[in-house]
């Protein structure tokens, strides 16, 4: 029982990786809330969980509440203007719904969703390479390079926040239980297995070393 409680046994390191990333969850979702902060809350979400991987640091709520201040201009940037390209996405997929345009209308909503997509591969990269120095457009032009080079890596590092999105639509009666988990681990849990993906890599040299 002591080797499968004690400190060096998996099942503790499970249970406090489970506890870090539920620390950083409720950071996340409230500093979130004024909703122009969230490309600030991103940002210190994707380095805080990127230290998890790499099992560096501690403290993941005070780290957090330290670091979200960091380089904000570049990052509310780039929130704001992947927010206003959804809210014109959503606007056209009513317009589109709305005109009844048969197959053509079918064709447009896949362009939508196709761009919709782009426009996630590029800011998890975005958001994962923010570095002093950095300026916005280095970052842009990273992002998007990365995205398409790396492009195995983009797919998974952006495969878990998509199922986290479209979950409703496949279970819409678990409203309840959705929220629960968005509330407690679901957006960190979705940054770690992206982080994880887009360090496998790094990961693989340091531990074969």
């Amino acid at each position: 029982m002591n080797r499968f409680l004690g400190p060096e046994s998996k099942f503790y390191a499970f249970l406090s990786l489970f506890a870090d990333l539920v620390i950083v969850n409720v950071v996340l979702v409230i500093t979130c809330f004024p909703v122009v902060t969230g490309g600030m809350s991103l940002r210190t979400a994707h380095e805080v969980i990127g230290e998890m991987v790499r099992e560096e640091g501690s403290r993941r709520g005070s780290a957090f509440v330290r670091r979200i201040l960091t380089r904000p201009a570049p990052n509310t940037a780039w929130w704001l203007l992947c927010l206003l390209l959804v809210v014109l996405a959503a606007y056209e997929f009513a317009v589109i719904a709305q005109a009844g345009l048969g197959s053509m209308g079918l064709v447009l909503r896949a362009a939508l969703i196709s761009g919709l997509i782009v426009l996630g591969c590029v800011s998890v990269w975005f958001f994962h390479l923010d570095r002093p120095g950095l300026s916005f457009t280095q970052r842009c032009a990273q992002a998007m390079t990365r995205a398409v080079a790396h492009l195995p890596r983009t797919v998974l590092a952006i495969l878990p926040a998509a199922l986290m999105i479209l979950f409703p639509f496949f279970a819409p009666g678990q409203w309840g239980s959705y929220l629960f988990f968005l509330a407690v681990v679901g957006p960190a849990l979705a940054i770690y297995l992206a982080e994880l993906a887009l360090q496998w890599p790094e990961l693989s040299s340091s531990g074969g070393a």
